[in-house]
């Protein structure tokens, strides 16, 4: 059974994944919405990055989500991965710049989620649903039975 806090940031990081997937296709194939859409304070990586870089990003969240939610083991670590990046990238970039009051507080929210969900997924209880499911993959592998 998956742990609901695996259910959870799966969610996230399902929901990260469509975000930058749709928004880039907008940005790439509605250009008239473009002027709008990069005056949105939650479009700032979108707006320096190549949208085929961030839809490339965007399937790789998408893709962990969908790995946390089958309990594979590349998922968590790459889940692992891509939070501690946002969050060595995040606070120097929060540190250097002047940003609004509510700004501030998303960012550390933010910050503040990606650091409990990487001590989560390194939970000994986490990590053993992991391993059970991938010994149970085994077993049916090894069986011939189609997973």
């Amino acid at each position: 059974m998956r742990p609901k806090g695996v259910t959870l940031i799966g969610c996230f990081c399902l929901m990260a994944g469509v975000y930058l997937c749709s928004i880039s296709t907008i940005l790439l194939f509605v250009p008239a919405a473009t002027p709008g859409l990069r005056r949105v304070p939650l479009l700032l990586a979108i707006r320096y990055a190549n949208p085929y870089v961030t839809i490339g990003v965007g399937v790789a969240w998408a893709s962990v989500g969908w790995g946390l939610f089958q309990l594979h083991d590349w998922a968590r670590w790459s889940a692992q991965i891509l939070f501690a990046v946002g969050i060595t990238v995040g606070v120097p970039h929060l540190m250097a710049s002047h940003h609004s009051t509510w700004t501030l507080v998303v960012a550390w929210v933010e910050i503040v989620a990606r650091t409990v969900a990487v001590f989560y997924l390194f939970k000994e209880t986490v990590i053993d649903a992991f391993l059970k499911r991938k010994s149970e993959r085994a077993q049916l592998a090894s069986l011939g039975t189609p997973h």
